[in-house]
């Protein structure tokens, strides 16, 4: 069963990925690099290199790894006010990944080896841009959304594991931490916010009367211009307008296997037992912070926050908080 040779959840598919492990005899490393370019972008490259051996002969080995990689952007970020660019092939990524392993034998017939990979991801800005002030034919994008679009993820991976081999049999323990943190613009909290205020400013009674948010009628009315036009943001007096969207998970996993399995290859039976254990925890947190809500209220409506909105502010400035766990 998937389940007990691999681990809980893995019974819709499993893919295994299997590390070189630190020798006891013999030294050996790697090296590799690659360079390319994006028409239209910027350069893409990465690196990596592995090494190990034998610390003390047959007794401690080691193995350390190490890998970077950068990919290029090709979408200009812009000013949505000025159309300046402030940011050249914006949506760049940078990935690093290092491993390292400890293998110990201080008596015939056991190991323990623990081991521990750091991976972290930077997104610089999204892979979008504005059909309306770009030109696909002639390979030029422009992203005018006013926030930095990131995706910062990192994650780090500790395990320890013990295996002693008897003559037909092996037992091996396996504990290992999982801990990941990721802070991303989940979306536009700019463009999201003002597309719903653009519904709202459109709304009127049987009389034709503008509404304000609460659904009563506003009077006398601030500007209802068409906020989102296809070539970005209209807000003409009010100046600019940030209105950013974080979403940041948490999680962190403990996990212990222990393992009786045969090693007997020529045996006509194979056999495998153990037990699993996991604790799992995780948090995500979805908010806008809109601080400048108060006076595009004013903008829109003439209204302060308590009549348009029916209360003001969240605490530190969001207009949606969503926690679960």
């Amino acid at each position: 069963p998937q389940g007990t040779l691999f681990g809980a959840g893995s019974e819709g598919g499993t893919v295994r990925y299997i590390t070189p492990q630190p020798s006891l005899t013999d030294y050996s490393g790697m090296a590799h690099t690659e360079l390319s370019g994006t028409e239209g972008g910027g350069l893409s490259f990465d690196g990596g290199a592995a090494v190990g051996g034998p610390l003390v002969e047959d007794k401690v080995g080691f193995r350390v790894s190490g890998w970077a990689r950068r990919d290029g952007g090709y979408i200009d970020k812009v000013d949505p006010y000025s159309g300046q660019t402030t940011d050249s092939d914006a949506n760049r990524t940078n990935t690093y990944v290092v491993r390292g392993a400890l293998t110990f034998a201080p008596i015939d017939n056991l190991t323990i080896t623990p081991s521990y990979n750091f991976e972290q991801r930077s997104v610089n800005n999204y892979n979008q841009f504005w059909v309306g002030s770009s030109d696909r034919n002639q390979g030029q994008f422009y992203d005018g959304t006013p926030e930095h679009m990131r995706d910062l993820d990192r994650f780090d991976l500790a395990s320890l594991k013990i295996q002693y081999d008897f003559d037909d049999f092996q037992v091996i323990s396996n504990p290992s931490f999982f801990a990941r943190s990721e802070r991303v613009n989940g979306y536009s909290g700019t463009l999201y916010n003002l597309s719903y205020f653009q519904q709202i400013t459109s709304s009127t009674d049987d009389q034709g009367h503008h509404l304000d948010p609460n659904g009563n009628t506003c009077t006398p009315c601030g500007h209802h211009p068409v906020l989102l036009t296809p070539n970005g943001i209209n807000l003409p007096g009010f100046g600019p307008y940030v209105s950013n969207n974080y979403i940041t998970n948490d999680q962190s996993n403990v996990t212990q296997e222990v393992r009786i399995q045969s090693s007997d290859k020529d045996a006509k039976l194979s056999w495998v037992a153990g037990v699993f254990y996991a604790g799992n925890k995780q948090s995500s947190n979805e908010e806008i912070n809109d601080p400048q809500l108060p006076a595009l209220t004013e903008y829109l409506w003439n209204e302060g926050m308590a009549k348009a909105w029916g209360m003001g502010l969240l605490p530190g400035g969001d207009d949606y908080d969503n926690n679960t766990k």
